[in-house]
């Protein structure tokens, strides 16, 4: 008798240990959202400081508008607070590329007008310009969107034209992408940063 309550004693901690570890590694390891907020201290205004020179630079390299750069950047991290943005330094929510590092996260995408949560594997950068570099490289190379995206970019004279370019081309599910575009480079005045010095 003393031998079956021992046994079942030992089976009751072995099975109260594999609990106990099964259940932090269940809760953590499942993928977060890419589009978490991250508690962070930089407001809109920072965020968009820190990132306009990065912007200036490759708008004037490649021809693209700055104040789109910046506005994508601010739509997709949510201001610089998404999980993507503040932990991962993807901007722009740029899927791995082979052999990089990378994380899964889910996000919500618009499919046949529905909304639905699907994983992701996005790339992983050091930081914020090495992030917006890769963007402008992947969408020069048409590895974004349709291939008539970057060259219709380019060539846009107004921040409205190329905002609805990003539907228009296939970058985006989202038929309001435009929209919010233009509402963030207008509220935050961000066709300061096209006037190249």
């Amino acid at each position: 008798m003393k031998r079956r309550l021992s046994f079942l004693g030992t089976l009751l901690i072995t099975v109260c240990v594999i609990i106990s570890l099964l259940i932090p590694l269940l809760l953590n390891g499942a993928p977060k959202s890419a589009n978490q907020l991250v508690k962070t201290s930089d407001s809109s205004a920072i965020f968009i400081k820190k990132i306009a020179p990065e912007a200036q630079k490759l708008g004037k390299s490649y021809g693209v508008m700055p104040s789109v750069l910046i506005a994508q950047a601010l739509l997709e991290t949510d201001s610089g607070r998404t999980l993507l943005g503040v932990k991962y330094h993807n901007l722009y929510h740029l899927p791995a590329s082979e052999g990089n590092r990378r994380v899964v996260l889910w996000t919500t995408e618009v499919k046949d007008g529905k909304e639905q949560n699907v994983e992701r594997s996005y790339q992983v950068y050091s930081t914020w310009s090495e992030s917006m570099a890769d963007y402008m490289t992947r969408l020069k190379a048409n590895k974004l969107g349709d291939e008539m995206l970057y060259t219709r970019l380019a060539t846009a004279k107004t921040y409205k034209e190329a905002s609805a370019i990003f539907y228009q081309e296939g970058y985006t599910t989202s038929s309001d992408y435009a929209g919010r575009l233009i509402a963030l480079i207008e509220k935050h005045q961000l066709e300061q940063y096209d006037k190249q010095k």
